[in-house]
Parts: C-alpha cells; sequence; structure tokens
C-alpha cells in the first residue's frame, strides 16, 4: 500500500478524525483500516447510482471480507441533496441496518451521513471520490431545513480514507470546484481579520495557518489542474482535508468560511440552476470569492470608492441598523418562505444597540489603516483572483452560474442577513455603505456578463 498521506486531528479529543489516509491502493486494505476503530461492523456503504458505478470496484475485497456489509444506493439522477427530508431518510435506513455507516461521495453524501450518523448516535467513515470540498473533515454538515440552509452540529467522521486513483480521475468539473472552495480562504480570513481587528471574534493561530497555507500553496496551480496534472490535485486534495481540520479544530467553520459562502448559501437556498442543472458548491463559492474581494477592493483599495464614501461621512453608524435590515428582509423574502423567521430571529440577535454600534464606528475609524493594510496583504488583486479562477475552469461571471444583476444585489443582500458570523458586510452595513457597496461592487470595473431578468 502506497500512503503517502496519513496523520490524525491536529488536536486530540473524542469527537476527533482519528486517521486520514490517503494513496494508491489503500481501498484495497479497508477491511484493516476500519476495524481498530469499529470493530466487525457491521457496516452500510451509503452513495449514489453515478458514484458507485466509478468506485464499486474498489470496495470488491472488502465486500468479500465483510459479506454482512449492505448497500444503500441513492439515484444519481436527481443527484442527491443534502436536505432534512435526505437526512430523515438515511437515518431510518441505519436504524433499520443497526450498521455502521460508510459514506462514499463527494461533499453532499458526506454532509447527509455525517448528521445522519450523528442522529443515530454514532460515528462514521468517509471515503471521498473527488476533491471537490473542504468539508470533509469538518465539525458540522451543511443542510437545508425548511428551506433555509444552514449549519447542523455534528461531529466529523472517525476516519477518512482516500484512493488517489480515484481522485486524480474525478470529473474536470469536481476539481475546479474544489479550487473554487479553497480559493475561497482568502476572502474568508479577510472577513476572519476584520472580526479580529473590530474586537469580536479573536483569530485562532492553529486553525488560521492549517486554511489559509493550504489556500497559499494551491494558489498558482489553476492551470495545472485544469490540465489534470496529478501532482496539483494530490495538493488540491490534501489541502482541502487541512482545511477541513482547520473547521474541526476550530469546532465551527470561520476558518473557512466568510461573506462568499453566505452568498453560495443564498443562491443554494433558491435552487440556483444554468440550463436545468444544479450548481456546485465550489463554483457559487468561486464567484462568491470574487464578490467578496471586489467588496474590499472597494471599501480598502486606494481608490476604492466605498470606502472613500465611509471617510467622507467621517465613520458615521447607520443610523437605524435595525429598521434597515428588517426592511430588507421583508423585501427579499416572501412572507410565507419558511426561511423567514429564521432570518428575523439572525437579525435581532446579530444587530448591536446604537452604543455599541458608535463604539465600533470609532473602533473602525482607530484602526482602519491596520485593517486596510492586513486586508490587501490578505486577498490577492481581484484581476488576478478572476485570472487563476477562470485559468481553473472556475465561474469568473455572474451568467456563468445563471445570475442577472438584480440576482446579484439582491443576494448581497440577503447574504448580509442569514448568519451572525461577522464580517465585511456587516462592518460596510454598521457603516451607513451598504447600499452604494452593492451597486460597485456589480460594476463593469468587475463584472461584466448578466443572465437576462
Amino acid at each position: 500500500m502506497n500512503n503517502n498521506f496519513e496523520h490524525g486531528d491536529p488536536h486530540e479529543g473524542s469527537g476527533d478524525t482519528k486517521l486520514n489516509m490517503y494513496g494508491r491502493g489503500v481501498l484495497s486494505h479497508l477491511d484493516e483500516i476500519l476495524e481498530p476503530l469499529f470493530g466487525d461492523g457491521p457496516f452500510l456503504i451509503i452513495s449514489d447510482e453515478t458514484i458507485w458505478k466509478v468506485a464499486a470496484s474498489y470496495f470488491s475485497s472488502f465486500l468479500d471480507r465483510r459479506p454482512k456489509t449492505t448497500l444503500c444506493i441513492l439515484p444519481g439522477d436527481p443527484a442527491p441533496y443534502a436536505s432534512d427530508t435526505q437526512v430523515a431518510e438515511i437515518s431510518r435506513e441505519l436504524k433499520k441496518a443497526n450498521a455502521i455507516p460508510i459514506a462514499v461521495g463527494a461533499g453532499t453524501i458526506n454532509d447527509i451521513v455525517k448528521r445522519a450518523a450523528f442522529e443515530n448516535g454514532i460515528r462514521y467513515a468517509c471515503i471521498p471520490t473527488a476533491p471537490s470540498v473542504d468539508g470533509f473533515t469538518s465539525f458540522g454538515a451543511a443542510i437545508t431545513v425548511s428551506g433555509f440552509k444552514t449549519t447542523l452540529a455534528c461531529p466529523p467522521p472517525l476516519c477518512v480514507v482516500a484512493e488517489e486513483d480515484i481522485i486524480v480521475q474525478a470529473p474536470p468539473e469536481l476539481i475546479a470546484s474544489g479550487y473554487g472552495d479553497i480559493i475561497a480562504k482568502f476572502t474568508g480570513g479577510a472577513d476572519w481579520i476584520i472580526a479580529d481587528l473590530m474586537g469580536i471574534e479573536k483569530i485562532d493561530p492553529l486553525s488560521w495557518n492549517l486554511a489559509q497555507s493550504a489556500a497559499v500553496d494551491i494558489f498558482p496551480r489553476s492551470d495545472a489542474l485544469r490540465r489534470g496534472d496529478r501532482q496539483s490535485i494530490n495538493m488540491l486534495y490534501k489541502g482541502l482535508i487541512s482545511s477541513g481540520l482547520a473547521m474541526q479544530h476550530y469546532n465551527d467553520s470561520r476558518p473557512a468560511s466568510g461573506t462568499e459562502h453566505f452568498l453560495s448559501h443564498t443562491w443554494e437556498m433558491f435552487h440556483l440552476q444554468k440550463d436545468g442543472h444544479d450548481i456546485s458548491h465550489g463554483f457559487k463559492v468561486a464567484l462568491g470569492t470574487l464578490v467578496a474581494a471586489a467588496l474590499l477592493e472597494e471599501l480598502f483599495g486606494d481608490d476604492g470608492s466605498v470606502g472613500a464614501l465611509i471617510e467622507r461621512n467621517g465613520f458615521r453608524p447607520c443610523p437605524d441598523l435595525l429598521e434597515y435590515r428588517m426592511q430588507l428582509a421583508s423585501s427579499l423574502i416572501p412572507p410565507d418562505h419558511p426561511m423567514k423567521p429564521s432570518v428575523i430571529h439572525t437579525i435581532l440577535r446579530k444587530t448591536p444597540s446604537k452604543e455599541e454600534l458608535a463604539e465600533r464606528a470609532n473602533l473602525a475609524l482607530r484602526r482602519w489603516g491596520e485593517i486596510s493594510e492586513r486586508i490587501l496583504g490578505q486577498v490577492p488583486p481581484f484581476a488576478l483572483l478572476k485570472k487563476r479562477l477562470q485559468e481553473a475552469s472556475c465561474p469568473v461571471e455572474p451568467n456563468h452560474i445563471g445570475l442577472s444583476r438584480k440576482n446579484c444585489i439582491d443576494s448581497l443582500r440577503l447574504a448580509s442577513l442569514i448568519r451572525r458570523r461577522y464580517t465585511v458586510l456587516d462592518l460596510v452595513s454598521e457603516l451607513g455603505a451598504f447600499d452604494m457597496a452593492a451597486e460597485t461592487v456589480f460594476s463593469p470595473r468587475y463584472f461584466g456578463e448578466y443572465a437576462t431578468e
């Protein structure tokens, strides 16, 4: 067995991933890998028809040695969707089988099984089949509950075992999707810098390094990934695992997620499609990263018009931020939409009092130079980000994922309301410049191709 990647979680604890293995031939030894962690099983393999056609042959040795293993193969068309309904279905299957789950697939299958295993009070094994997301080793599962995309608490897999020959032969669009997800650490990191310097959420050094080093290392390999370079794909997979371990260590997705992921969540909640096909998580995040980078450039760049407006206004706080956010929610979300109560609850919890808002505005004034310097050192220039993402075959224009300009502006507004996590969206809202920011970001300086209304 050629195992070129093996380590445990960066800290010890009962809810951690105990083993990560990646290499050629590892799945032929799956039985002996799982036995120390799960005993004799029995096991239930959960996958979908599309993935299982590719992966089934790699499990022949395991199935021979574990004949009591059962299969739960979901339909491949339409592909499984990480919803509370799908989680409930798999949870019932686990109860019926009374078995240890093995998730075989990419991000969606992993999230569904992760939450279903938690609901059954058991741990599970994860077998990734594409370097498409960083959530394999993360704490929590991204699930749509009653139409509202959220992260549900649940521990990560007890082990992750990936076959190199499967990973490097993944469909090119899934490799590109993984690149989009990992490059998002630049803007997600910028949001964490802002939260740290605004005294709201300190940066955890270990989590920061695990996620950011992965993004920095893979960033220049965009063209090599598009060409299917094996070394670069291996680096991408390991970087995604490292980013997931950052979230696992921090017990939250903050190290790997910010404004760009909030945008992705809004697009997913409204089932964004292009030519009748769902858009992958990484592709939505890739465009979200560009939107976030444009906003950061407008706010902190030398010729940024949004930052100039804030400075001209003397860093005055938004006069009635709570009313402003409530009006946004009312205009963006239909009254009977199931997500509306959750969004209203989030707005009420995240909006500071007028006194606290004034204090934050004063702090922003005092630290603006330091924040600007840190952000400009953190996020590559917009033009370079766009070039690298395009080289990796990621979407770089709103039209590439079926968004009109109105869709873009509305989704940026909604993204500012759906999470309590402090990001650049909160900073620009609190300083009363959000409307201008939304219009400026979606100007010809940054984007020029939109879907028709």
